[in-house]
């Protein structure tokens, strides 16, 4: 089962700029020290359209795709320090780590893609959350029209905490990262009105909140 390194990171106070230049080369630092079959991609948000830029409430994801569990080790140690080396560009408290297995709910992929970060309520365990989130919520999810893929990233709670505090992230306690693609803004926006007149709508905030978004153009597509 492949696994995530997930990070969702904020950017100081018109740092902006310098945080894009800082995560890029800190991405290029790490596909260059990372075995060939660890995939390193970085993400920021759409800035040219008002409605996704605002939706988006962090500045950057840095994410690394590991085939199998093994290589966590190997990832932990590449991302040891990386708040440090991004130095005042990073907004260190308001940005999270996640590591967790992958659960492809709707293969594929698009050109406009999200990354959010997901808190489970605290009525329900880690473990709880996970199982309603993969086969309630996600079997309801993957009807949703438009959706070019929808790919679940499930914590896994120790190895989050290890990679947050090496990373040195202040947030450890998400419990997931949903990851979608769409073909297009306009895709997007059709299949989120569509999404707010279902029922199942309702378990955002009920069974879970979701604390960190960013909706970016997917790079492997667009390169």
């Amino acid at each position: 089962m492949a696994f995530r390194f997930v990070a969702l990171m904020a950017a100081s106070d018109s740092k902006l700029d310098d945080f894009v230049k800082g995560v890029t080369e800190q991405a290029l630092r790490l596909e260059a020290d990372m075995p060939v079959r660890i995939k390193v991609r970085t993400a920021f948000p759409i800035r040219d359209d008002g409605a996704h830029s605002a939706q988006s409430n962090s500045d950057g994801v840095l994410e690394l795709l590991m085939p199998q569990s093994n290589d966590l080790q190997a990832v932990l140690g590449a991302v040891d320090g990386l708040a440090a080396r991004l130095g005042n560009v990073v907004n260190v408290g308001q940005s999270a780590a996640v590591v967790g297995a992958e659960h492809i709910i709707v293969p594929g992929m698009a050109p406009i893609q999200i990354h959010a970060g997901l808190r489970r309520s605290p009525r329900l365990s880690h473990e709880a959350f996970c199982l309603f989130w993969k086969h309630e919520f996600g079997r309801v999810a993957s009807k949703i029209p438009r959706m070019g893929g929808y790919c679940q990233v499930h914590a896994d709670i120790d190895a989050t905490k290890a990679a947050a505090a090496a990373s040195g992230l202040a947030v450890d306690d998400l419990d997931g990262i949903a990851v979608e693609w769409f073909g297009s803004s306009e895709q997007l926006t059709e299949a989120g009105a569509w999404a707010g007149t279902q029922s199942f709508s309702k378990a955002v905030g009920r069974e879970f909140t979701v604390e960190h978004m960013v909706i970016s153009h997917n790079a492997e597509l667009s390169a």
